[in-house]
């Protein structure tokens, strides 16, 4: 009887390891299930789930010194490089615009001063209406005046001109700061979760002020 006992117990254990071992699933050995987050990886298709691109900040500075604008392409933020170039452009444009400008009026100048007033169209250019054709017509107080108008266009040119070469540099290193500091603060977290904490806080007696009761005021963001 107790032999009959033992091999029911024995075949039921049997049966019942027989069933679950068919009831669970069979791990393929190339396949690995991720808990974490519910994703499957099949690892022989090579798949990834992030991109984890970080910009390094030295990278940076050295694409964006070699060409305006590497910087922030490889940063990924495409959408500064119409303002990086635009800005350029401009600079350019007025660059050539003053010294065209200037070289006229110095032109202009020199050929006046120098007595070049027969035909000379760089000067002619700038006459005012109302004075005479013929330059030998004119009084002292003329010339004087046409002369000083000149030098005064050619030095406010000459200033632009520099001054947009001087900008065009701060453009210059603007743009390799602007791609430093993008790849410095790349994943630096710009979430909106801001809160504030409002507790009252209890202040020991000092030399100068006795023991009170305040409000302290913190905000985390």
């Amino acid at each position: 009887m107790k032999q009959y006992i033992l091999a029911l117990i024995g075949g039921f254990l049997a049966v019942s390891a027989a069933v679950h071992a068919q009831e669970t699933p069979v791990l393929q050995p190339d396949a690995v299930f991720m808990e974490q987050d519910s994703l499957f990886v099949d690892m022989g298709d090579k798949m990834t789930f992030e991109d984890s691109f970080k910009p390094v900040p030295t990278k940076s500075v050295i694409y964006s010194a070699i060409f305006p604008g590497l910087g922030q392409i490889y940063n990924r933020k495409y959408w500064k490089l119409p303002i990086v170039y635009g800005g350029f452009l401009g600079c350019m444009y007025a660059i050539t615009w003053n010294n065209t400008q200037k070289v006229s009026y110095s032109d202009a100048y020199r050929d006046f001063m120098n007595g070049n007033t027969a035909n000379d169209a760089a000067w002619r250019a700038y006459k005012y209406y109302s004075y005479d054709d013929d330059p030998s017509k004119w009084s002292d107080q003329q010339r004087s005046s046409f002369a000083y108008a000149l030098r005064s266009k050619k030095d406010f040119f000459r200033r632009n001109y520099e001054l947009s070469w001087i900008i065009t540099a701060g453009l210059y290193g603007l743009c390799m700061i602007d791609a430093y500091v993008d790849a410095k603060l790349f994943d630096f977290d710009v979430s909106d979760n801001i809160s504030m904490r409002v507790q009252p806080t209890f202040f020991e007696r000092t030399a100068y002020n006795p023991r009170t009761l305040g409000v302290h005021l913190s905000v985390n963001f």
